[in-house]
């Protein structure tokens, strides 16, 4: 009867234990696990961006250079706590996409030196 009771309880405790079915979870499902590959690579686009901002274009640089660190560390916390792992979509959505693809607009613009573009850059800045 006793080693009964310890299969049962050992059987519990993997139950619950982190990482078990029952227990608190330890990875993102795969939504979540596929919006934190989505946001790093976002990440790596707005750094390609600041990359190919022209040197007159400096403070844009900067500017841009801190909302990539921020966000760096927001998607550092989203990745570390399992539960943060659920803001890992709305962050991408709602945060990085747009701030990616603003950024990018604007530094293939700034780069081409257009000059029809200058009010968007202005506005942008």
């Amino acid at each position: 009867a006793s080693l009964l009771v310890g299969a049962l309880v050992g059987g519990a405790a993997l139950l619950v234990a982190p990482g078990g079915p029952l227990g608190p979870r330890t990875k993102p499902n795969e939504v979540e696990a596929r919006a934190i590959a989505a946001a790093r690579h976002k990440l790596e686009s707005l750094e390609r961006a600041i990359g190919i901002l022209p040197s007159r274009k400096k403070e844009a640089a900067g500017n841009l250079r801190r909302i990539a660190d921020e966000a760096g560390q927001i998607l550092a916390v989203i990745e570390s706590d399992p539960n943060k792992f659920a803001a890992a979509e709305p962050f991408l959505n709602q945060v990085l996409t747009p701030i990616e693809s603003l950024a990018s607009q604007y530094a293939k613009l700034a780069s081409r030196d257009v000059e029809t573009a200058e009010d968007f850059l202005v506005q942008t800045e």
